[in-house]
Parts: structure tokens; C-alpha cells; sequence
């Protein structure tokens, strides 16, 4: 367990093969994006006492150095988004929204290093599906980095709205990166 967080502390919970994210809002609590925190179970941006958030797994604080927001300012940018309901695990999830919190630039390293190893294994598909022998060489030495360029190209953003439900409406309000409030 680390120690007592403050206001404006990013904590992260190992659950398994990931990691879920919160910012520590005051008074033992943390506010978070639900999303998929409870397994089969999609939820809004709340704010919960520190225990629940945790859910048995203990915590971590993610230390901020360069902060684009003071503590109370993350703290303040995480309530405007309670009750908004636009989890998207490839762009909107709860480690994006901490971030937006703290450093105004939403950004999830778990996606990052996840899309990574997709389009490697994609790549690594093609190469074997090449097959062997010289005709199996060259289609592997065209066909492994077309898949990296295609993959590429389309991104894991447009792979996320290709995959993406419309958002469910919870009154919420919008941010900043949204763009524009809901109504």
C-alpha cells in the first residue's frame, strides 16, 4: 500500500493485465473514469470513497513532475466531467482522463504499448503466412511492413470508432477535448 494520497494525486490499481487509473480528489476519496473498472459493467466518470476504488488491489501514486495543473486545479477539472458517460477504452479511458486532469493532454501508455504489440503480431502473422522459400521471402519482405503501413495508417483512432457504441447521454458535461458540452 503506498502512502496517505493528497488532493491531486494520480493513483493507479493493478488489476491483473492492466492497470486502472484515478485522481485522488480530498478526504479519501478518488475520482475516476468507471468505464470497465467492474468487470461487464460500463460507468460514468464518480467520484468513490478510496476503498472501493481500490476494490481489495491496493494502490500506487504516479508521481507528476511538470505538472500542467496545480493540484487543486486536477481536482477541479475531474469534478467538471462527473456523470459524463464517454468511456471509449481506445481514447476516452480512465488513464486518458487522469492525464487530462493533470497535465491537460489525455494519453493512455497502456494503449500505446498495447497497439504496439497488435501491430507487431500483426506483422509477424504476415511473415508466417508468407510461407518459406524465395517467393516466401520476398512476399514476407513486402507483406510485413505493408501490414506495419496499413495498421499504421489507419490507426487504433480510427480502429476505436470503427469499434465504439454511440455514448449514452448521463446530463454530463463536456471537456475540453470533447470539444463541445452535451447538451
Amino acid at each position: 500500500m503506498a502512502d496517505s494520497p493528497r488532493p491531486g494525486d494520480h493513483l493507479v490499481s493493478r488489476r491483473g493485465v492492466y492497470t486502472h487509473h484515478g485522481l485522488c480528489s480530498g478526504k479519501g476519496r478518488v475520482i475516476h473514469y468507471a468505464g470497465s473498472a467492474r468487470a461487464g459493467v460500463q460507468g460514468p466518470v464518480e467520484e468513490i470513497p478510496l476503498a472501493q476504488f481500490t476494490a481489495g488491489h491496493g494502490f500506487a501514486i504516479r508521481p507528476h513532475k511538470g505538472r500542467a495543473f496545480s493540484r487543486a486545479e486536477s481536482v477541479r477539472r475531474a469534478r467538471s466531467r462527473i456523470g459524463e458517460d464517454n468511456y471509449c477504452l481506445f481514447t476516452n479511458n480512465c488513464e486518458h482522463f487522469v492525464l487530462w486532469c493533470i497535465t491537460g493532454k489525455p494519453h493512455s501508455a497502456q494503449i500505446t504499448i498495447s497497439s504496439q504489440a497488435v501491430i507487431g503480431m500483426l506483422a509477424g502473422a504476415a511473415v508466417r503466412a508468407a510461407g518459406g522459400g524465395a517467393i516466401g521471402g520476398l512476399a514476407a519482405s513486402i507483406a510485413g511492413p505493408a501490414v506495419v503501413a496499413v495498421a499504421a495508417a489507419y490507426g487504433i483512432y480510427g480502429l476505436a470508432r470503427w469499434l465504439e457504441k454511440p455514448p449514452r447521454s448521463a446530463g454530463a458535461k463536456g471537456h475540453a477535448r470533447a470539444g463541445k458540452a452535451k447538451a
